[in-house]
């Protein structure tokens, strides 16, 4: 993955950086910004709106913006939406990480990306982008890829407690894991 990524960025198909200016160049914009909650557990997308106000001027509609954080169930479409209510059709797609920290270059590799998209285009565009470098590429909706990225970090999750939970009681009761 390494040599793939590093293949990329000499090539130019793959570039990162902080000025905006350069993205009217860019076929792809990848956002990582999660959605965090309110008090009563409703999303708040004002880091995800200051984002999009300031890159949409750089911004043409034969782009996509690709979300790859954690997102609130229909924060997509809520992307989507805002993008049309501005006048704009730029294709927006939810391609959850769902990588174990610290393995991330040898699990994009071997595990199967979830893609999904607000509409076909998108969720094709979607679909060629990460066929490029996953070993499968599986499309589901926006709703559906935001559960199965959710279902597995729980799985994840509940296998680490469950670890903890075994050497907590080994270890009150004297004995080693």
């Amino acid at each position: 993955m390494l040599k793939i990524t590093i293949r990329a960025l000499e090539s130019g198909n793959l570039a990162l950086t902080t000025d905006v200016n350069q993205l009217a160049d860019t076929r792809v914009i990848i956002i990582t910004i999660g959605t965090p909650v309110d008090e009563f557990l409703n999303p708040v997308y004002g880091a995800i709106k200051d984002c999009l106000d300031s890159i949409l001027p750089h911004l043409s509609d034969d782009q996509m913006i690709v979300l790859r954080s954690t997102v609130f169930p229909g924060t997509t479409e809520w992307l989507h939406q805002y993008l049309e209510r501005d006048g704009r059709k730029i294709h927006v797609a939810f391609c959850p990480e769902r990588v174990t920290q610290g393995h991330a270059i040898r699990e994009i590799q071997d595990m199967p990306q979830i893609v999904s998209g607000t509409t076909p285009e998108a969720a094709q565009q979607a679909e060629i982008l990460f066929g490029e470098i996953a070993p499968e590429v599986v499309r589901m909706t926006p709703t559906e890829a935001k559960f199965a990225k959710l279902f597995a970090n729980a799985y994840r999750y509940v296998q680490f407690a469950t670890a903890n939970q075994f050497y907590m009681i080994a270890k009150a009761a004297g004995l080693g894991v």
